[in-house]
């Protein structure tokens, strides 16, 4: 397991935005960012590679909206499989003739060949609160003065297109719809996945229907 964390308050406020979009680059795949408010961004992404996969709790601030083009994908694609788990906000997604939103435990799948239109948005009582350094995931203390209270947290899961050798039409009636977090394997990765979380949410462990705790 290789394991790394990237911030962006570790960089020049003026320099966020376009460190975030290189994270990302890195990270999954080139996407085009544009944010609400560039002022407010403040990101965390803690990247986990297990093999072939890639692991990658992030932490948003702020409004984000990431587009990912055909003149990309025919740059670069990775050739994977994304499943997202929101833990807090909302996130809408659009590829194809299919979109949706989910909210905090529901999940989703999409396709990095195929292009897409993604929003992430915080609770609606988002806001920034002076807030002490305190000790993270890693161990040493968060460089931030200032934390996201109302941010958006989420886990994304990047899988090799090859190692699930379904067929494309059936993958592709899958794309962007909610998959169940309560059945099949939804309840391991609901539980395991605030604890990868740089700050894990504030709003506790998984509730809801479907979810028990022992």
């Amino acid at each position: 397991m290789i394991e790394s964390t990237l911030r962006t308050e570790d960089v020049p406020a003026a320099e966020r935005f376009d460190y975030l979009r290189e994270c990302l680059a890195k990270t999954v795949c080139p996407h085009e960012l544009s944010c609400d408010s560039d002022a407010e961004l403040r990101a965390e992404i803690r990247v986990i590679r297990l093999g072939a996969a890639v692991v990658w709790p992030v932490t948003v601030s702020a409004p984000l909206r990431l587009r990912r083009s055909m003149r990309m994908i025919r740059e670069f694609d990775p050739e994977f499989y994304h499943l997202s788990l929101p833990l807090r906000g909302t996130l809408e997604i659009a590829q194809g003739d299919q979109e949706a939103a989910h909210g905090a435990y529901d999940m989703y799948v999409i396709d990095t060949s195929r292009p897409y239109d993604f929003r992430a948005s915080a609770p609606p009582e988002h806001r920034l609160t002076p807030a002490p350094a305190r000790p993270i995931a890693d161990g040493r203390p968060s460089t931030a003065g200032r934390e996201p209270d109302g941010a958006m947290y989420a886990v994304g899961l990047e899988v090799p297109k090859a190692l699930v050798p379904l067929p494309v039409d059936r993958t592709a009636r899958l794309l962007t719809r909610r998959l169940p977090g309560q059945e099949g394997s939804g309840p391991c990765w609901r539980a395991f996945s605030p604890g990868w979380c740089v700050r894990p949410p504030p709003s506790g462990p998984p509730t809801g229907p479907g979810w028990k705790q022992s």
